[in-house]
Order: structure tokens, then sequence, then C-alpha cells
């Protein structure tokens, strides 16, 4: 996750959220993979995040339930 020391990994997770929603369902990472990312500097970042293991296919931006984000989808802050 670049920009290093403005950003950092809140959590590497399987997609779906069962809990916010009251379900006993397990999340399949199958099913996608989240990377929460914290800005830490107090200000916009511009992220970037990259894997050595895969492709990162159809990145979207979430809200903290892993709901779709209203609004400019190209800007975190």
């Amino acid at each position: 996750v670049q920009p290093e020391r403005a950003v950092r990994i809140g959590a590497l997770k399987a997609f779906g959220n069962p809990t916010a929603r009251g379900s006993a369902a397990r999340a399949d990472p199958a099913d996608g993979v989240v990377v929460r990312v914290v800005e830490t500097l107090g200000r916009t970042a511009e992220v970037s995040v990259q894997s050595g293991l895969r492709h990162i296919s159809a990145p979207r931006h979430l809200t903290l339930i892993e709901g779709p984000l209203d609004g400019d989808a190209s800007r975190l802050g």
C-alpha cells in the first residue's frame, strides 16, 4: 500500500459483513477480498494497492459496512 507513511492497512479480509446484516452466514473469500486502508496523517491521500500474489481486478470503494460508496469514488479522504 502506497504512500507508505500516509496510509496503513486496517484490515485484510474476505468480502462480506454478515454480522452487520444480522446473518450467521460465513464470508467467502471466493466472493472477493477487502483491503481496508486507513489514512494516518489527517489529510486526503491518493492510494495505490498492489499485490504480488494475484491481480487486483474490479477494485471498488466501499463504506465501512461494505456497501457501495456514494459520490466521487476516485478520491479517499
